[in-house]
């Protein structure tokens, strides 16, 4: 009778210290902060035919390892972009990290449902009717470069850029912003800036450095980079 007591007690106490009862945590990563996702997650609205990559984090909280065994997405121009290969073991204080991209393929709301083991969380993301860029003739995604090539210090070298909309109805640029101390502009535009369904607008961006090496700029549109 002891001796079965005693085997009783060694099983529960092995299904206790399973690595599946370890305590996970989700979070969003923007590169720099970790905040913390509840059961609905509200991403930042893009453009229809830009991508938009959220980063998420699994924490284990727990005193023990912790398995990531579920992970999926399931909602319309969702999907996960970067993950580990499960199972995925994770350490006490440690993390998994993946990835899910929002490609819209047209305007409107857009929402799925993301599962990490036990965690459900909704997602909700919009696509808006945006400008697009292009610079001779190719459009700038978000994240894209413009190489301006060599030049002299002080001499000035000019990059044409376009801005578009391609919807059906008119949209506003409401901000146009330039940063990197090499480059100025933008000229040969104002915003706000209404532009009509089908209208394009062109501006230039200088590139002149006033010293040897490497220089770099952000333009952004909109909040868009």
């Amino acid at each position: 009778m002891l001796s079965s007591v005693i085997r009783r007690a060694v099983i529960c106490l092995a299904a206790l210290s399973s690595p599946l009862l370890a305590q996970l945590q989700l979070v969003q990563f923007d590169g720099t902060t970790e905040t913390p996702v509840g059961n609905t997650y509200q991403a930042p609205a893009v453009a229809v035919g830009d991508t938009l990559t959220i980063r998420f984090r699994v924490r284990n909280t727990s005193t023990g390892p912790a398995t990531l065994q579920t992970l999926s997405v399931a909602g319309q121009d969702f999907a996960i972009s970067t993950a580990p290969s499960l199972p995925y073991i994770i350490a006490s204080g440690q993390f998994a990290e993946f990835r899910v991209a929002f490609a819209p393929s047209g305007l409107g709301s857009f929402s799925a449902s993301l599962q990490v083991n036990s965690i459900a969380v909704l997602l909700r993301a919009s696509a808006l009717a945006l400008a697009t860029v292009s610079n001779a003739g190719h459009v700038l995604a978000a994240g894209s470069t413009i190489d301006f090539g060599s030049t002299l210090k002080g001499t000035p070298v000019t990059q044409t850029l376009t801005l578009s909309n391609s919807a059906t109805s008119g949209i506003v640029v409401s901000a146009i912003t330039l940063s990197g101390t090499a480059f100025s502009g933008p000229s040969g535009v104002t915003t706000p800036l209404n532009l009509a369904a089908g209208q394009s607008v062109n501006f230039q961006i200088a590139f002149q450095p006033s010293a040897s090496g490497t220089a770099q700029g952000t333009l952004s549109i909109d909040g868009r980079s």
